[in-house]
């Protein structure tokens, strides 16, 4: 009897002992292993809500707010600038030497102002006869150089010449008119606008079909000039050098 209960005590005492060390074991660690590797750094670690609800509502604020609010802006800036329409800026004047043209400076202003489309005649003539003196001047030039051959130059300039002579009539008739439209609308802005009304779309048609041969024939022109540069300093270098060089 007494025997048994010492072992039935020994018993308790170990099976209590066991309990201890099951205790310390991690259920995934059969070993009871304390000495783990340590944890992956972000595996189970818990996000806070506050945090990741600001995120996401940053995020969308970008998505929902500002991108469509640039892209807009985007499409408005293109609408403006390739959309609108810029012929309702009114174009300036400026004043352009026009060395073959008779009329002066506040007739042609005059010009810009009531008729337009004649005044860009007017510059389409002007650099037009500056092509033909120029185209004038070289073949006289090689006749020169070959005077044996200058019978052909002179054939050939004599194209030219009548060229530009039926060209410079024809805007010798226009700018007469202008020349009476211009005072009278000084004199009488009523009248002058009147007259203006009456004969610009004449006007306009005769300078066109005095341009439209004197232009094809100036496409024809294989050397045209060089153009020479704006400004005081570009242009004395450029008249120095044509002259030397």
């Amino acid at each position: 009897m007494l025997g048994f209960g010492k072992k039935n005590k020994k018993q308790e005492e170990t099976s209590r002992d066991q309990n201890l060390l099951d205790t310390d074991r991690k259920p995934d660690d059969p070993k009871g292993n304390k000495q783990a590797g340590p944890q992956t750094s972000g595996e189970n670690t818990p996000v806070s809500p506050g945090k990741k609800t600001k995120k996401i509502t940053l995020r969308r604020l970008l998505l929902f707010l500002v991108l469509p609010a640039m892209a807009a802006a985007a499409a408005w800036v293109t609408y403006a600038w390739f959309f609108t329409d810029q012929g309702k800026k009114n174009p300036e004047y400026t004043n352009i030497q026009m060395p073959h043209v008779s009329l002066p400076e506040e007739m042609r202003r005059f010009c810009f102002n009531q008729i337009p489309e004649l005044y860009d005649a007017l510059v389409a003539y002007n650099n037009t006869i500056t092509l033909f003196d120029h185209e004038i001047a070289r073949i006289t030039e090689i006749g020169e150089h070959y005077p044996e051959q200058k019978k052909i130059a002179e054939a050939e300039e004599k194209v030219w010449e009548r060229s530009k002579q039926t060209l410079v009539k024809a805007f010798s008739r226009i700018e007469d008119t202008v020349k009476q439209m211009y005072v009278l609308f000084q004199v009488n802005e009523e009248e002058g606008l009147a007259m203006i009304q009456e004969r610009k779309d004449d006007l306009v048609t005769a300078a066109q079909d005095a341009l439209d041969p004197a232009l094809d024939q100036a496409d024809k022109i294989t050397h045209p000039p060089s153009r020479e540069p704006e400004g005081f300093i570009p242009g004395l270098f450029y008249k120095l050098k044509k002259k030397f060089l």
